[in-house]
């Protein structure tokens, strides 16, 4: 999620919002996978994004083959200077 969240970056995730709110950070599951990424929903299907355009320039459909869970949306950002 560079540059938004650099490796390390502590996160505070509110396990209490799992309602997918359209660009905002999430982390959820996908099988065993833990993922921190932007969400939206469009109809049934559930879409993901990296911030990085850069390596991740399409956004994708988060796939259905393994069972996906929302941990809860991210609130807060913490960066050591």
């Amino acid at each position: 999620m560079w540059p938004t969240i650099e490796d390390g970056d502590p996160v505070l995730v509110d396990i209490s919002d799992t309602d997918v709110i359209d660009g905002r950070i999430y982390v959820f599951t996908i099988g065993d996978h833990v993922l921190l990424k932007r969400l939206r929903r469009r109809g049934r299907k559930l879409l993901m994004r990296a911030d990085n355009r850069e390596l991740y320039p399409e956004e994708e459909e988060v796939p259905t083959v393994e069972p996906v869970r929302i941990i809860g949306r991210v609130r807060w950002v913490g960066r050591s200077l």
